[in-house]
């Protein structure tokens, strides 16, 4: 991302009231053990290293969206 990266855009998410509870899925071309446990410290919901197929992605896209049916 140009200008900010994902760990700076999470901090102002979560800095906000009005935007705290949108769920983070961070998407990474950095997949070392020490990368994803750095994206849920700092906060994010779920963390996904690239390379990865567009089914994983969806998969975890509707496991973090709350379910409309309720």
């Amino acid at each position: 991302m140009p200008r900010l990266d994902g760990l700076t855009v999470r901090y102002e998410l979560h800095a906000s009231p009005a935007t705290a509870e949108i769920p983070v899925l961070m998407i990474s071309g950095n997949g070392r053990p020490s990368d994803i446990d750095l994206g849920f410290t700092i906060g994010a919901d779920d963390y996904l290293a690239k390379p990865f197929s567009p089914a994983e992605l969806l998969r975890r896209v509707n496991w973090l969206l709350p379910s409309s049916a309720g």
